[in-house]
């Protein structure tokens, strides 16, 4: 299970293959412990994934969670306001 702030700072990479389609599994690091954390995705939460990287035009390297706030410029989502 991953922590809130290791999922708002997950990139598009980590759950894309080099084609752009969403994994079912995919893996990534817990910033807190460093161990690694198996990502699991169902359909269900899949498909909202799939339209919502295809909306935003979001590539490997960007943040999925980007803000859209303009004066902190497309920076993480924090859980700080």
């Amino acid at each position: 299970m991953l922590r809130a702030m290791d999922f708002l700072m997950l990139r598009v990479e980590v759950g894309t293959d080099h084609y752009g389609e969403v994994f079912e599994e995919g893996q990534t690091r817990r910033s807190k412990t460093g161990t690694e954390a198996q990502i699991v995705l169902k359909d269900k939460a899949r498909d909202p994934l799939v339209n919502w990287i295809a909306e935003s035009g979001k590539f490997a390297g960007d943040n999925l969670l980007a803000s859209l706030r303009k004066d902190i410029g497309g920076k993480p989502i924090t859980r700080v306001q």
